[in-house]
Order: C-alpha cells, then sequence, then structure tokens
C-alpha cells in the first residue's frame, strides 16, 4: 500500500534479538511529539512510499540500520478516521543485539525482556502490546526463529 494524500501513515518495528530475547526501545527526545516515552523504532512513511520502504528508511535514520534483510512480519495496522491515520506495527527477528546510532528524535536506547519494559511507554506501544492478536502473531513468528536457529 502506498501513502495516500489524505492518509498520514507511520510503521514502527518491535526488534526482537533472538540470541537474549529482548526488544530495542528508543526514548523519544523533548523535541518531539509524545516526548520522553519510550517507543519502537519507526516513524512516518512519506509520499510515495510503501509502509515497508517508509519503515526501513526510518529505521536507518533513527538507530543506523535499515535491518531489510531481516525476517519481517505484520503484527497490527491501527486506523483512526478523524483525523485518517494508520499506524502499521510489525516485528523484525535479528540474532543479536546492536548499539543503535541514535537520532536526534531519541536519547537513549535500552534492549529489554517483555516483562521488565522501560516506563513510560508510547501510546503505540502500549496499544500494540495491549492486543492480543498482535501477542499470538508474535509469539509464532518468535518461535519460528529460534527453531530456525
Amino acid at each position: 500500500m502506498r501513502y495516500d494524500e489524505l492518509t498520514e501513515q507511520a510503521a514502527s518495528a518491535l526488534i526482537w534479538a533472538r540470541e537474549t530475547e529482548r526488544v530495542l526501545f528508543i526514548l523519544r527526545s523533548d523535541l518531539v511529539n509524545d516526548p520522553l516515552h519510550w517507543c519502537l523504532p519507526g516513524g512516518h512513511v512519506e509520499r510515495g512510499e510503501s509502509v515497508l520502504e517508509g519503515l526501513y528508511r526510518e529505521l536507518d535514520e533513527e538507530i543506523g540500520r535499515s535491518l531489510s534483510n531481516a525476517p519481517i512480519i505484520k503484527l497490527t495496522t491501527n486506523t483512526t478516521e478523524e483525523p485518517k491515520f494508520i499506524h502499521t506495527n510489525f516485528a523484525i527477528g535479528i540474532n543479536k543485539e546492536f548499539e543503535p546510532k541514535l537520532s536526534w528524535e531519541h536519547v537513549e536506547f535500552k534492549w529489554a525482556d517483555l516483562s521488565d519494559m522501560p516506563r513510560p511507554l508510547s501510546w503505540t506501544v502500549d496499544m500494540l502490546l495491549s492486543n492480543d492478536i498482535a501477542a499470538k502473531r508474535l509469539k509464532m513468528f518468535q518461535n519460528k526463529l529460534k527453531k530456525a536457529g
């Protein structure tokens, strides 16, 4: 799906490291919306981009890696009508944790277990993690990656 002039879109990725079974969180700076909240890497999809193109570009901008060759699965798509906004959440599996190169939009990073996440969380992370279907998809994805070794 490509960007539509009347629709704002964003995409984010729950980046899961198989070796430690932890997820990458990044802390938003006080210069952006939802300041000083922990979020998942991602951001705005620009006109002419597909959701995945926008995601990979945002990952490269925010953490210094696009991860476009890593296994990926769509977890959820959340839509609001007024204003029209679509946010798509993905999970990306990697073998090992890495140290991200943060952009000016973020001031800190943390790899954490989903049972011990940093707080406060961004509303988009809260929304994703409260979705039962997303939780099932994530568990299947993790199990598949563990078996693949």
